[in-house]
């Protein structure tokens, strides 16, 4: 098992029940974390839980995803020790498609929209192995199963908080512009308990107020890094252009020479 500092963040109204706020008592390395506003947003709440991390690396799980014995954290440790990596992720099942390669420019003859392009399934099949870790591989964005770098990742700005929903996309995109490696484990796993449909009750309709606003959301995001769209797109374009070498992996003994 492993003994480790939590910090729970509440992204909504601080609407826990007496009986939920006693049990949380009962785990003294636990930190109940809630904005003053009562719809702080995904973006904003993981902004919050990160800036209480007092160590040199942090994990984020989202609340249905669970902690397994194949969930191995010291790999992902092991990895962010010995090479120059800034976030290793986890996998996890069933229901989880995230993880590939981001691509930005023109996808036109013209070269008049630039967009950016996902290509989901990418990661494993370049097989850009990480040293050392045969089974880890570079990446581009994946789940939200991750650990990471605090400082570097404070240094980005982490989420951003204007981003109550549709972070995910927007945060890896902050990753990779910044130049930072991003790695995928495939073998360390959690198991995604997504919830059953309206088997979860949240106060004051928050999360529909979101859901319509996520095209307002989206749009934040491609005005921000300047592309018209995103898509996603078929791993044989990939396949047909060179990737940049620069994202390689480096061990520590490379980068110190």
């Amino acid at each position: 098992g492993y003994d480790l500092p939590m910090a729970v963040y509440d992204d909504g109204p601080d609407d826990l029940s007496d009986e939920v706020r006693m049990g949380l008592r009962e785990y003294p390395l636990m930190r109940y974390v809630v904005g003053k506003d009562e719809d702080q947003g995904i973006g904003g709440g993981r902004d919050l839980a990160l800036l209480q991390v007092k160590t040199k690396y942090f994990f984020l799980l989202d609340d249905d995803m669970l902690v397994t014995k194949n969930t191995d954290l010291r790999k992902l440790v092991d990895i962010l020790d010995q090479t120059d990596a800034a976030v290793v992720s986890a996998s996890c099942s069933p229901g989880c498609s995230f993880s590939g390669f981001l691509h930005f420019g023109y996808f036109n003859p013209q070269k008049t929209h630039p967009k950016m392009g996902q290509f989901k399934g990418a990661c494993a099949q370049f097989n850009q192995t990480v040293p050392n870790f045969p089974s880890c591989v570079r990446c581009d964005i994946t789940s939200n199963i991750f650990a990471g770098r605090t400082k570097e990742i404070l240094e980005i700005g982490g989420w951003d908080p204007e981003l109550k929903i549709v972070e995910h996309r927007d945060f890896f995109i902050r990753v990779k512009a910044a130049g930072l490696k991003l790695a995928l484990c495939e073998d360390v796993k959690v198991y995604h308990a997504r919830p059953a449909p309206r088997s979860v009750k949240q106060g004051d309709g928050f999360q529909e107020k979101r859901r319509r606003g996520g095209s307002r959301f989206k749009q934040l995001i491609v005005n921000r890094w300047n592309i018209m769209n995103v898509f996603e797109g078929p791993v044989d374009y990939l396949l047909k252009n060179t990737l940049d070498g620069k994202m390689v992996f480096k061990t520590q003994k490379d980068r110190n020479c």
